[in-house]
């Protein structure tokens, strides 16, 4: 009779137990599907990158509009460099054209210098290309 009565109370609370989990698994699920896929700053980012006009087949003619707005909105210096490398617009501090590197590393659009400051490489039509160094540490978010 003791036995049985031990066996029904492991049964209750391993029951219970698999009930919580499968409940967090579900909540889990739920949050994973009603909110967007993508952070809030990575929406903010590429959205700067289509205003300045990254994926456009002409520059757009406000260029230097749109480079102080999104310098002004992302707190960061910008520079725009024309195809052959001298710089075509200069918003705040003048940056140097983005080596090797940067430019490899501009697929992942922005990453973090040594001095914890991050870096965005982005081409636009003709053959430019803008670089913004953040004043701060992450103006992004």
């Amino acid at each position: 009779m003791r036995a049985r009565r031990h066996r029904r109370l492991f049964w209750h609370v391993y029951l219970h137990g698999l009930g919580l989990l499968i409940a967090i698994a579900l909540a889990l699920l739920a949050t994973h599907w009603l909110l967007p896929g993508q952070a809030p700053w990575k929406r903010a980012v590429d959205g700067a990158v289509t205003y300045l006009g990254g994926g456009a087949d002409a520059l757009p003619p406000d260029l230097e509009d749109r480079a102080e707005a999104v310098s002004t909105l992302f707190d960061v210096d910008l520079t725009v460099f024309a195809p052959d490398g001298a710089p075509r617009i200069v918003v705040g501090e003048p940056l140097a054209p983005p080596d090797a590197e940067e430019r490899s590393d501009c697929r992942r659009r922005a990453f973090a210098r040594r001095d914890g400051r991050p870096l965005l490489v982005v081409p636009l039509a003709e053959g430019h290309e803008a670089v913004a160094l953040a004043r701060g540490a992450h103006p992004f978010a």
